[in-house]
């Protein structure tokens, strides 16, 4: 029965333009995902999709209500023969080819976004694990699945909503759709600074991007009064869109009002194409762009883990011309998807023209791939695909201490109480030493526990991920500040912790900048009161606040100096070594390189050691010679990632550390050692 009450719509007619709005979408997104530098805000192309799936699937919805004929079986029975189809075809291809390529480590992540798309929550997995940008191309071929989950939990809530406003208050349809919309807009600006991966990758801060075409369809504009609204709507809309692409890059606070561009300029090309054939419209509806944007959701799948799976195979990183070869494959590989896979089965082509075959065969493959991908999880990626020597390569990803993840994480940020005691040395002494640092520190816990055993001492490791031991600086909102300024009061009020070790990344900090083949913002420091600094003058003062805290409680103080960082992952690299895939980069840092790196750190460790007798180990003079830092020893890579130690080369080298658990403690001011 056709419902009078629900406002009217523009119908589900065919609008070409929007297929080209499509075109206009998904081509950014491929560039900006194989680095094409003008494209640097491609990324938004995945705004303008939410718009078009708002605005058309409350077009549709809406459309049906209004006639009576809408039924919610059809909907989801629709959204599976739509998704369903293209997207497990290529979690399959990709699941063979990772079994072909990656490392055991590498396969069990790559299980794990297999489940997690499977079930629709990777955006939810891709945010619990690290942010977008921060997240190299390689190590999750399947992160832009992410966009399909937003999508489908919109999907699973939406339509049950819209049901129950247009046949309660369908009066208020659009004041409640704007109501959410405002809310979740409101979500996205408050958190995208304070926790920029929840902003960016979950539904509550994403759905008013779908909420603002679910408001155009639902009428809550009239269209344009006349041809030349359209034309204005069109060519303004056009341009905000082309500022966001052109515009816009990694570094630009996203989403947050920033996104407002891409989605209006959307909003405002779907309403002018409401009015006429504008010349945008007209454009849009040209034979290259529709066919583009017919393609474009195979287009999407395809060229993300193409470009993954490339970029994992070649340490240095692949060329322009290889990444232009790739999108050039993928174009082929969306449009048989789109031919061959799409179309038969949205159509409904024999057995699949039956309602329940369909639910059945979703079932079956969501069960299927979930079952692989946990399989892959709990198998750890399946090391018995590599034989011999690649085995012990890449137990090395495996290598770090079992309890690292609850050492570098607080309980409410500043809990010690319910914190797990990562304790060093021999077990029945008591605490003399604290180590306090970030992961880098953490990774040289087992060498400490060495040392001091040997001296028949021990120690408690203290720290954060991300978080090199300084007070008074903040590193691009990540909470250094508070998790610091805690773990130095909690030192200074154990009187039975005499000596404090202080160990982290310092060159990150000091130069800001990542490291050669490092995938990554630049971190930005800040002193307490939010106001940006030079990094060097702030890494300078953070460390001495530090420093000169922790003297004036009479600790004594050891510096750790930096580890060498890598850039490229280790295991990854030999790996592919034994795979025989030639690599043009020699992974090893030169000497020359590193000093240059941490040259800014060298001299701030001196002045340290001048002004408050402060005492340094090296780690660099056990892992680097005269030319190169090492990677590995005797076949086996020394690291577990791209930076991080292994715990068996961490104690090979427990001897740089003796000098700290031998040394005299004493009370009152700390006395230097001259080594």
């Amino acid at each position: 029965m056709r419902n009078s009450k629900v406002p009217p719509v523009e119908g589900m007619v065919y609008r070409p333009d929007i297929d080209g709005l499509r075109a206009v979408a998904i081509v950014p997104v491929v560039l900006f995902h194989a680095g094409i530098a003008p494209f640097a805000g491609g990324f938004v192309g995945v705004d303008v999709f939410f718009v078009i799936s708002g605005y058309l699937i409350a077009s549709f919805i809406l459309t049906g209500i209004q006639s009576g004929k809408f039924s919610l079986w059809n909907f989801y029975l629709r959204r599976i023969r739509r998704i369903f189809p293209a997207l497990f075809t290529m979690m399959a291809a990709s699941a063979a080819i990772g079994a072909l390529l990656l490392t055991p480590h590498a396969y069990r992540r790559l299980g794990e976004s297999i489940v997690a798309t499977s079930l629709f929550s990777s955006n939810i997995l891709f945010w619990l694990q690290s942010g977008y940008f921060a997240t190299p191309l390689e190590q999750r071929p399947l992160l832009h699945t992410w966009s399909l989950g937003v999508e489908e939990q919109f999907y699973l809530i939406f339509p049950l909503l819209l049901m129950v406003l247009c046949r309660f208050f369908p009066a208020r349809l659009i004041g409640v759709t704007l109501t959410l919309c405002l809310i979740s807009f409101g979500v996205n600006v408050l958190t995208v600074n304070s926790h920029p991966s929840f902003a960016f990758f979950l539904a509550p801060s994403r759905i008013w991007e779908l909420f603002t075409g679910v408001l155009l369809a639902a009428g809550a504009l009239a269209p344009p009064r006349s041809s030349e609204w359209s034309e204005a709507a069109g060519f303004l809309g056009a341009a905000l869109i082309g500022c966001a692409i052109f515009g816009f890059s990694q570094y630009t606070p996203f989403p947050g009002f920033a996104a407002l561009a891409p989605t209006a300029g959307t909003a405002l090309i779907i309403w002018a194409g409401m009015g006429g054939k504008g010349t945008i419209t007209r454009l849009l509806s040209r034979p290259g762009p529709v066919l583009v944007g017919k393609i474009s959701y195979s287009l999407y799948l395809w060229h993300f883990p193409l470009l993954a799976f490339a970029a994992y195979m070649f340490i240095g990183g692949t060329s322009p011309l290889l990444r232009l070869a790739i999108i050039a494959v993928s174009m082929v590989l969306a449009f048989a998807s789109w031919l061959y896979i799409e179309q038969p089965v949205r159509q409904g082509r024999g057995i699949l023209g039956q309602r329940e075959a369909v639910f059945a065969a979703a079932a079956a493959a969501m069960a299927l791939f979930s079952g692989f991908g946990l399989t892959a999880h709990f198998a750890d990626g399946f090391p018995s695909r590599i034989n011999g020597r690649g085995e012990q390569i890449v137990a090395s990803e495996k290598d770090f201490n079992p309890d690292r993840g609850a050492c570098l994480q607080f309980d409410d940020s500043i809990d010690f109480a319910r914190r797990p005691v990562c304790a060093f040395g021999v077990a029945d002494a008591q605490p003399e030493f604290a180590l306090w640092g970030d992961s880098h520190a953490e990774s040289l816990r087992a060498g400490f526990d060495v040392a001091a055993k040997k001296s028949e001492r021990a120690g408690i490791f203290f720290g954060t991920a991300g978080c090199i031991p300084e007070l008074g600086i903040e590193r691009d909102n990540a909470g250094c500040t508070l998790g610091n300024e805690a773990v130095a009061a909690h030192l200074m009020s154990l009187p039975e912790i005499r000596v404090v070790i202080l160990s982290g990344r310092w060159g990150l900090w000091a130069e800001g900048s990542p490291y050669r083949g490092e995938v990554g913002k630049l971190v930005i420091l800040t002193s307490t009161s939010g106001t940006p600094m030079e990094n060097h003058a702030a890494f300078a003062e953070g460390l001495e606040a530090a420093i000169a805290k922790l003297t004036a409680a009479g600790k004594q103080i050891w510096l750790v100096g930096p580890i060498p960082e890598i850039g490229y992952d280790v295991p990854r690299a030999f790996h592919l070594g034994l795979l025989g895939i030639p690599q043009s980069v020699d992974i090893r840092p030169s000497v020359q390189d590193f000093t240059k790196r941490q040259s800014f750190v060298f001299d701030v460790f001196a002045k340290m050691a001048k002004k408050y007798a402060v005492q340094t180990v090296w780690p660099h003079h056990y892992l680097c010679d005269a030319g190169f830092c090492a990677v590995q020893k005797n076949g086996v890579p020394l690291y577990i990632d791209d930076q991080h130690l292994t715990r068996s080369a961490a104690t090979s080298m427990a001897a740089v550390f003796d000098p700290i658990f031998s040394s005299r403690i004493v009370s009152g001011d700390p006395v230097r050692k001259t080594h």
